[in-house]
């Protein structure tokens, strides 16, 4: 294995322990969650901040027969991908201290000709803008949150091939995947808290690596989205656009990984207009994201099988 930068970071090893303490079997393959063929084992770098983001993008990874090492700003992923070979890095847009591009800007400058190891965008917007953006920086890809395991798996087969497999023929993920761009639609207050078919994936996943993956996203989402919820209120308080609109995104991502698509899009409207729109605007956006936070923790702590009980067989 390549020596780690001095700093490390957390390692999430497909087989052995990881940061989150569970030990994933060695042959995850035999029971796929999904259809997807698992690829050959090697080192990425995922930059990403938020806690529910890096443990589901991190679960798909290993399951595909990555290791990863997860950093959660800009300087670190500088630092780790100057003293590793990385053979992918999946990058973040709104990281903090440096944020993806600019992180990506400084990798590049380090580097010079001695490395091309590519460097994949991972965004909710993927708008011919943030790509003109990205591609300027040097990013060499796109991929859509929140990422699915067949977009991931064609992502790095695309970018960051391995030479005994084909790439695939076909990859739309250059563009806004179905469903985000109805993340400013009206709200629905009759629709499910949670996505059955997104939880049931999920369930599938950890059940793959032999842990309780939902019971660990449920505990990091309710954790962090406490903390998010102070710090919107906050932002709010003073009037700090930019804040808010960058809390709100980040809580976005992490509902849209959860299937709690409702405060998904609350969140968006919030990332969206918070900046823009007045004061009565934002005060009833956050009442509402507050609402919607009380339906989806109640969902994600009733019992698994009363609340999706088409996970069964």
């Amino acid at each position: 294995m390549h020596d780690g930068p001095q700093r490390q970071p957390h390692d999430h090893s497909a087989h052995g322990h990881s940061a989150h303490g569970h030990s994933a079997p060695a042959d995850t393959a035999v029971t796929r969650p999904d259809a997807v063929t698992p690829i050959a084992s090697d080192r990425i770098l995922l930059a990403e901040d938020n806690p529910v983001n890096q443990k589901v993008a991190t679960a798909m990874l290993e399951h595909l027969g990555f290791c990863v090492d997860v950093v959660d700003n800009g300087v670190e992923a500088v630092i780790a991908a100057t003293m590793v070979p990385y053979r992918a890095i999946l990058m973040d847009c709104q990281i903090p201290a440096l944020n993806g591009y600019e992180a990506t800007i400084e990798i590049r400058n380090t580097w010079g000709a001695s490395r091309s190891s590519p460097i994949i965008a991972v965004t909710s917007s993927v708008t011919e803008t943030d790509q003109k953006r990205g591609r300027a920086a040097g990013m060499d890809g796109f991929l859509a949150k929140p990422l699915s395991l067949e977009s991931l798996s064609a992502g790095m087969a695309r970018w960051a091939p391995d030479p005994s497999r084909p790439a695939p023929s076909v990859f739309p993920a250059e563009t806004s995947p179905a469903g985000n761009d109805s993340l400013a639609d009206a709200i629905d207050p009759d629709r499910p808290a949670l996505d059955s078919e997104v939880v049931g994936r999920l369930e599938r996943l950890g059940a793959a690596a032999g842990e309780d993956l939902m019971g660990q996203l449920t505990a990091l989402f309710l954790t962090d989205a406490d903390t998010q919820i102070d710090a919107l209120r906050d932002a709010f308080a003073r009037d700090d656009g930019p804040a808010l609109m960058s809390l709100a995104h980040t809580m976005c991502g992490a509902s849209a990984n959860l299937g709690a698509a409702e405060l998904a899009r609350l969140c968006a409207r919030l990332a969206t207009d918070g900046a823009v729109g007045g004061v009565e605007d934002v005060n009833a956006l956050l009442r509402s994201l507050e609402a919607e936070l009380d339906r989806v923790r109640c969902a994600l702590m009733s019992p698994a099988a009363s609340r999706m009980p088409t996970l069964l067989p």
